[in-house]
């Protein structure tokens, strides 16, 4: 292997630890399994990664120039995910906390009319459980949204790859190596039910 591409290939392992490494020291967000990261640390990271791809696409043949499109393309792909995700996410939030506020309201409305104690809590604990039974069917439906669009991405990052690389064993190593990496990436942004 060139080493050259190798040197490139190490700095980008380099960089991807260091993203692991910020999920695993990150902050963990109260009552859930949920970790808060430095984004600008993050994009940092991602900006440092897509500049050594850019200086490996320079320097790499045609048939590699477009094989480095392909994979350019899943992070526009995962970036659209991201955001589907953020917007699906703060929706069931959104929804949620406005069902939990309207049971809240209901509860102390019925106490204020001196109503059964016992009807007040049972009626708000329905409440309650209904606004968390839909938050978990929304992030339910965020995740296989999320699975249907990483699969859609892997077998288009296959066929790509198969037609790009098929020349090279072993720049069809490297790029398996990356579509492993995507598999991890995967799971880290799976949503926690």
């Amino acid at each position: 292997m060139d080493v050259l591409i190798e040197g490139h290939l190490e700095e980008i392992n380099e960089l991807l630890t260091k993203i692991d490494d910020c999920l695993e020291n990150g902050r963990a967000v109260p009552f859930s399994s949920r970790v808060s990261v430095d984004k600008a640390e993050i994009f940092e990271i991602l900006a440092d990664i897509i500049q050594v791809i850019e200086t490996m696409r320079k320097k790499f043949p045609t048939e590699m120039r477009s094989a480095v499109r392909v994979v350019g393309d899943k992070d526009k792909i995962i970036e659209d995910a991201k955001e589907a995700k953020e917007r699906i996410i703060n929706d069931a939030r959104s929804n949620a906390d406005m069902i939990l506020k309207a049971a809240e309201a209901e509860k102390n409305r019925i106490l204020d009319e001196h109503a059964i104690t016992a009807e007040a809590r049972a009626y708000a604990r329905e409440i309650t459980e209904t606004a968390q039974a839909e938050m978990m069917a929304s992030k339910r439906s965020a995740n296989e949204f999320f699975g249907e669009i990483f699969e859609d991405a892997e077998v288009m990052l296959r066929k790509m790859l198969e037609a790009h690389i098929s020349n090279s064993r072993e720049v069809e190593h490297k790029y398996n190596e990356l579509l492993a990496d995507i598999y991890d990436n995967r799971s880290h942004l799976q949503i926690e039910e």
